[in-house]
């Protein structure tokens, strides 16, 4: 099993994913709403390019190392800082940045 990390990719994926479905799910409409307000209008300054996740995959599916986890630099600021907080501050600090709480 291999992991690909590979971070934000300058796509369209934030404006198809705001799109409504007709089966939403009640119990998910709050954050729903926070995600969305929170990325709406922002550009994709800093994404990476398709192409450079297209190459990082092309090199995990190739490398014979035996290496199981691949970040983009992207992701790697943000799993040291996991490594550092260990899981509950990991997520104290995501519910900040995302819900400033």
């Amino acid at each position: 099993m291999i992991l690909i990390q590979p971070g934000n990719i300058a796509t369209d994926f934030q404006g198809r994913s705001q799109d409504k479905t007709p089966n939403s799910i009640p119990d998910y409409d709050a954050v729903s709403e926070l995600m969305a307000n929170a990325s709406k209008g922002k550009p994709q300054q800093g994404f990476l390019q398709p192409d450079v996740i297209a190459e990082l995959i092309y090199t995990a599916l190739n490398d014979a190392s035996g290496r199981t986890r691949y970040a983009s630099e992207d992701v790697t600021g943000m799993v040291e800082m996991r490594q550092k907080l260990g899981p509950d501050g990991f997520m104290q600090a995501m519910d900040k940045m995302f819900f400033g709480e």
